[in-house]
């Protein structure tokens, strides 16, 4: 399948964002099989800097990103809603959680040779209603689509990536996009906010043990991390599908993290990547078989629309602003 026919499959999550549901899509399977293609686009395009034969090679994301923006247009200029799009990028590198916008630790040079210790490490809480969210992590409002290509760019260029047996640059993290979308319908009229979020998570690939190679203690440390948290992921779909009392989010940041998509307040659509080669047989079945499951994962999506506390103030205060003027002129009018 080409790029375009594979987003034509899915693209109708742009519009369920913009109505106000939560969308999560994320690639699963194998090293080496195109994830991060499938997501982002051909290795080596300057998302910053697009020529333009390389748009057929874009992935879904920036494909759905330039769509969302002009959703985001037309309900401005048909319904008069304020539309405003924020955006964050995020990874998960041997358990730890570093924002990809802002890297290192303020006031910390930039040494690539002490670069894991001058990164700035995020975690994940959770809010009285028991929504994840990322405290410290930067949130940049964007204008464009293109600005979203251009944080993607400067984020990409933060990612962990090594040189493997199965793919020359291999993604050895997992890569969360977020962007969140606020819009006031009617201008805000009557104090109405809906707030979704758009998911794009580009998980690190599923790796075997290769003991014919000479692997080092960070490669070691990389694979027990991926493998670990690839497998925690597979737990949480295994209890939601077979409804265990007791759903383990929390046995890896990346569980913890996507806790809405799987089996909550969110439409998750898994494209799940798989190898010809007879070589992967094994991968590939368990790559369908995690697919299989993921499936039937019973999601709620709702639509996230709440009255906003400070719009509601504020038109409270521009009524009493007008009684007031009202009733002036009434005074001045009797005097």
């Amino acid at each position: 399948s080409t790029q375009e026919e594979v987003y034509g499959d899915i693209n109708g999550m742009v519009s369920d964002v913009l109505d106000g549901f939560n969308a999560t899509v994320f690639a699963y399977g194998q090293t080496g099989t195109g994830k991060t293609y499938t997501i982002i686009g051909d290795h080596g395009i300057d998302m910053g800097e697009l020529h333009s034969g390389e748009r057929d090679k874009l992935g879904i994301l920036p494909r759905a990103v330039k769509d969302l923006f002009k959703g985001a247009r037309e309900r401005q200029d048909l319904e008069g809603s304020v539309v405003q799009i924020v955006c964050s990028y995020m990874e998960i590198y041997n358990e730890r959680l570093y924002d990809l916008l802002q890297p290192y630790k303020r006031g910390m040079s930039k040494d690539p040779l002490d670069m894991n210790q001058r990164r700035a490490l995020l975690d994940v809480r959770e809010d009285a209603r028991g929504q994840t969210f990322v405290p410290n992590l930067l949130c940049v409002k964007v204008k464009s689509y293109k600005s979203v290509y251009q944080l993607l760019s400067r984020g990409n260029g933060y990612r962990a990536v090594r040189h493997t047996e199965m793919n020359m640059n291999s993604s050895r993290s997992h890569a969360i996009l977020q962007l969140v979308v606020e819009q006031w319908p009617n201008g805000g009229a009557d104090g109405t906010v809906v707030r979704s979020k758009l998911n794009f998570v580009d998980l690190a690939g599923s790796e075997r043990w290769n003991m014919a190679v000479d692997m080092g203690s960070d490669r070691v440390s990389e694979l027990t991390a991926i493998n670990g948290s690839l497998s925690a992921l597979a737990s949480v779909v295994a209890a939601l599908t077979e409804n265990r009392p007791h759903i383990p989010y929390r046995d890896s940041k990346l569980t913890h993290l996507l806790q809405d998509s799987l089996g909550g307040n969110c439409q998750t659509i898994v494209l799940a990547t798989v190898s010809p080669s007879a070589d992967a047989f094994e991968e590939t079945c368990a790559t369908l078989r995690f697919a299989n499951r993921a499936k039937c994962i019973d999601n709620a999506p709702v639509v996230n629309a709440s009255r906003d506390m400070a719009s509601v103030l504020a038109l409270k205060e521009r009524e009493i602003k007008r009684l007031r003027a009202v009733l002036a002129k009434y005074v001045d009018g009797r005097g």
